[in-house]
């Protein structure tokens, strides 16, 4: 209780900030004609297939890589591997996007390295994994930078876990995959899936990376928002913010639900 009171000033502000950033967008967006224009729109339709489709499959590497990673460091210097995961996930994502130019453009080391060593015929060849079609380079930039942060939710869990309920488990003749599905997952499952939301949301609403490494068309709802509001004319902007009012509508259910999924599973183990 104590601790809720001390995280109260933080989480107001923080609170005061979206919720009064999101009043003022949702007011310059109106009328609901803005909308209406935006939801017909091709543009808006193919970016919400694209950005959909980036932090699904990000969510989901993320999510497999980062379980994986912490059972793995569960056993191996697990309180070394946290502070590693935590100095990891205060890193920028914008210097995550940086490195992504420099390692994986065709004139990134990357590719230097292998034309170097005579494994690719030419700078040229090297394929195209950024500003890509498929948003590979976007989602490489966010697997890389969510696993440690879902490594370490995970982390966290498994080192408070009850090592006797797996102990158990192992007595009465149960394998380890069995120990591992029907045990340890279920009682890891609830913070990952909260994580795994979380993520979702974040990167369905962001902006940096898909600017810096991804398509101008089609472009995350992130991007076409920021570009109509700053590119566009002074009467596009209503549309600008009301495509940014629906994708944070779409992180607001997507982060509740989450919880909310996480919140039951946590009940009934």
């Amino acid at each position: 209780m104590k601790g809720a009171w001390l995280a109260a000033p933080a989480v107001l502000v923080i609170a005061l900030l979206f919720v009064g950033g999101l009043i003022l967008a949702l007011a310059g967006s109106l009328p609901l004609s803005n909308y209406e224009s935006v939801l017909r729109g091709s543009e808006f339709q193919s970016s919400l297939v694209l950005t959909v489709w980036i932090a699904a499959v990000s969510t989901l590497f993320s999510a497999v890589l980062g379980l994986l990673a912490a059972l793995a460091f569960r056993h191996t210097a697990p309180r070394l591997s946290a502070m590693v995961l935590q100095v990891v996930v205060v890193v920028p994502h914008l210097a995550f996007a940086v490195a992504a130019i420099h390692l994986l453009a065709p004139s990134g080391l990357i590719a230097r390295v292998l034309l170097a060593a005579g494994l690719l015929p030419s700078q040229g060849a090297f394929p195209e994994l950024l500003y890509d079609g498929w948003g590979i380079g976007i989602i490489s930039v966010y697997v890389v930078k969510e696993t440690p942060f879902l490594a370490l939710l995970c982390l966290t869990v498994l080192l408070r876990l009850d090592r006797g309920l797996e102990e158990a488990a192992r007595l009465l003749g149960a394998s380890r995959l069995q120990t591992l599905l029907h045990v340890t997952l279920p009682l890891v499952a609830p913070t990952l899936g909260a994580g795994s939301a979380v993520v979702f949301a974040f990167v369905f609403s962001a902006f940096e990376v898909p600017w810096l490494v991804g398509r101008t068309y089609p472009a995350m709802l992130g991007v076409v928002a920021q570009k109509r509001f700053m590119e566009g004319e002074l009467a596009d902007r209503p549309e600008a913010l009301a495509v940014a009012v629906l994708g944070a509508l779409v992180a607001i259910v997507v982060t509740a639900a989450g919880t909310a999924l996480a919140g039951r599973r946590n009940a009934a183990v």
